[in-house]
């Protein structure tokens, strides 16, 4: 229809749709075709844009335009006192790129290091009871709390009174990526909440303030110590979490809108 109606095209790409998609059968010669007539390809981060150059889109077409986040989220800087019982919390569906097991099993590992902590559990999905049944074999269903789906206030109220959010993101077993990184972390770090997560795809690169505290993928050995040297740097988290508001307001404000104005306009000039 563009080429009919020399109308220019863009694409945006979030995820499943740059690391799944592209394996399954057909799909390598219809995004062959895509990357030779579209005009620009939008994506969220540096991650995604070699993941598309890697599927041999031409570089000169990809454009990166991080998430847009309106900041309607009130920022608390978080303080654990001494003794206090550790908040966290893991926001995801029970699919296998949020990486909820690997998570149940660095805290499993880890326990006695941590000291006193619940971990609160925002989401659902079929493997439920699986993902309750470990919690159990691990020795921690007595502090792991199975939230179920929440509305947004609850969800923001759940944030509010956490500590440390925890997403232990991760290359599923079909190949489906976060894409660009879990919007949730963005939410967080506009709150004020430090980072527990990994170096899976565009996540470095939007918690570059928490790289220190970011494990390798599927490793549950190393996500425990992350956790464990962020509840040790409790004292860090004030200065930590205003670099990571900082980050939240250049790379992700509502100026990203004039971005992608800037993306269209090229494109549309480029036609005439």
């Amino acid at each position: 229809m563009c080429e009919r109606h020399k109308l220019p095209l863009v694409t945006s790409f979030y995820g499943r749709d740059a690391s799944a998609i592209p394996n399954e059968e057909g799909w390598r010669a219809r995004y062959k075709l895509l990357f030779q007539s579209g005009d620009a390809f939008i994506v969220e981060g540096p991650a995604m844009r070699e993941r598309l150059v890697a599927l041999e889109c031409p570089p000169e077409k990809i454009h990166i335009v991080p998430l847009i986040f309106d900041g309607a989220y009130k920022f608390r800087e978080r303080q654990l006192v001494e003794g206090e019982e550790l908040k966290l919390v893991f926001v995801g569906r029970f699919v296998d790129k949020k990486g909820l097991p690997i998570l149940l099993r660095a805290l499993g590992v880890s326990q006695d290091k941590i000291g006193p902590f619940r971990l609160s559990v925002i989401g659902d999905g079929p493997c439920r009871e699986e993902m309750e049944h470990l919690a159990n074999e691990l020795g921690i269903a007595n502090r792991v709390v199975f939230c179920g789906y929440c509305s947004r206030d609850a969800m923001k109220s759940e944030l509010e009174a956490s500590h440390i959010l925890v997403a232990p993101s991760r290359t599923a077993a079909d190949g489906d990526t976060e894409g660009g990184a879990p919007t949730i972390l963005v939410e967080a770090m506009a709150m004020g909440l430090p980072i527990a997560s990994t170096t899976h795809a565009d996540i470095p690169f939007v918690c570059s303030a928490y790289v220190d505290f970011l494990a390798e993928e599927d490793d549950v050995p190393d996500l425990a110590d992350k956790i464990v040297r962020l509840r040790e740097s409790h004292r860090q988290w004030p200065q930590l979490a205003q670099s990571a508001l900082r980050h939240v307001q250049t790379q992700h404000s509502l100026e990203n809108i004039e971005k992608l104005e800037d993306v269209y306009d090229l494109v549309s000039r480029a036609r005439l």
